[in-house]
């Protein structure tokens, strides 16, 4: 299973969010592709927030589970790398000493105490494209959904997470305008959890996150239009599965993006 690293970003007060992510797309991606074979990258994904309408108003619809007291990301990085764990784990070093010249600028612009890095791993659950050429472009007419949150401490959350709530979502998918949904579950134990430790500790990253899990979905933007009967029946069912419990209250973070790929040796 090929290692994917989480790194959710916000920028330092002096910056504003658009400086900030012209810096990032402009300054800082370029350089993380001129890298990409001494890294072993196969992908290399910048999620920029796009604030706006709908931003707002699924925010207010989801009360109980937003946290009012914690900011949007501002920048959601995804890195897949081209090997297994156990090779990742054995190579660290050698990656880490390769990523030096990326961190100086990562310092010179993001605010380490209120970002967040994890390793995760992929479990599809809505696939529209087989290929798997699904992206929310800034010239497109599709939103990257990015949703972070706590999940309840017990293996039941987990397994109603993926059980349960990813095929609620997949069963709604082509009345919502979903084109696909992607959870993203935890992989921070055992012999990767030093590893995680020492790439935060270099970051000055807050260890004390709770955000267990993430899960991106890609929409149509008119999906606050969608109100016929069933679109409406599809947020219902959605939001009650969310509200039940497996997931703690007042814990998600909620952006609306779109997707830069700076890396991709899959895509023709």
């Amino acid at each position: 299973m090929p290692v994917k690293l989480c790194y959710a970003l916000r920028q330092k007060p002096h910056l504003t969010t658009s400086e900030f992510q012209q810096i990032w797309k402009e300054q800082y991606g370029p350089l993380v592709a001129s890298l990409q074979t001494t890294l072993k990258i196969s992908k290399y994904t910048q999620i920029h927030r796009v604030p706006g309408d709908i931003d707002t108003i699924i925010r207010a619809a989801k009360p109980m589970l937003i946290n009012k007291d914690a900011a949007p990301f501002d920048v959601v990085d995804e890195y897949s790398f081209d090997s297994s764990m156990e090779d990742f784990i054995k190579t660290i070093g050698d990656i880490q000493a390769a990523w030096k010249p990326l961190l100086d600028l990562e310092a010179s612009v993001i605010d380490p105490s209120g970002s967040h890095i994890s390793f995760v791993y992929e479990q599809p659950q809505v696939m529209k494209d087989p290929y798997d050429n699904v992206m929310a472009s800034p010239y497109n007419h599709i939103l990257r959904i990015h949703v972070f949150a706590e999940m309840r401490d017990n293996d039941a959350a987990y397994e109603h997470w993926s059980a349960e709530h990813g095929p609620i979502v997949r069963r709604w998918a082509a009345s919502s305008g979903v084109h696909k949904y992607v959870q993203n579950h935890p992989r921070n134990s055992g012999r990767i959890s030093p590893v995680l430790d020492a790439i935060r500790k270099e970051r000055g990253v807050d260890t004390s996150s709770t955000h267990t899990w993430y899960a991106s979905c890609w929409v149509e933007d008119n999906l606050l239009s969608r109100a016929d009967p069933i679109a409406t029946r599809a947020t219902l069912e959605i939001d009650e599965d969310e509200q039940s419990g497996w997931m703690k209250h007042g814990t998600m973070n909620w952006m609306i993006g779109k997707d830069y790929i700076f890396v991709d040796k899959h895509r023709a």
